[in-house]
């Protein structure tokens, strides 16, 4: 079963289906050109910047050629289970994960280029001052 908007790359349509499945079918008679099979499922739309098609499973994040399906990457996260954000003039895909850092990885290799940690302690600020007020 498909779970997703399938997603439109090149001269394919991609899909990411039950069990961890993408498939890859050509755009003009419907025939299958690869199917990848990974475990444990791909919760989130994989997406691409037309070269190469991005996915996120439970520890990492994947790159693959649009053309066959071949890994070109992968980036091991403690947590990285969430969608991916593609800037392909910037040559940057973006994922954040249940880690509370969003990271920034270079589209092509897959290297970090930079990582910010969301999940620092917030500060609480007291609006009310000394005020002796009732708060009914």
């Amino acid at each position: 079963m498909i779970r997703t908007t399938p997603l439109g790359v090149q001269d394919k349509v991609i899909v990411r289906a039950d069990q961890g499945h993408i498939r890859a079918y050509r755009c003009k008679d419907g025939e299958s050109v690869w199917t990848l099979q990974h475990r444990p499922r791909i919760c989130h739309r994989p997406y691409s910047d037309g070269q190469r098609i991005y996915f996120s499973l439970k520890r990492r994040l994947t790159a693959v050629k649009v053309e066959d399906g071949t890994e070109v990457w992968r980036f091991g996260l403690a947590s990285c289970d969430g969608p991916s954000l593609i800037l392909a003039k910037q040559g940057m895909v973006f994922n954040g994960g249940d880690d509370g850092k969003l990271y920034a990885l270079d589209a092509k290799t897959g290297k970090k280029v930079w990582a910010s940690d969301f999940s620092l302690p917030t500060l609480i600020v007291n609006t009310l001052g000394n005020q002796d007020s009732n708060l009914d």
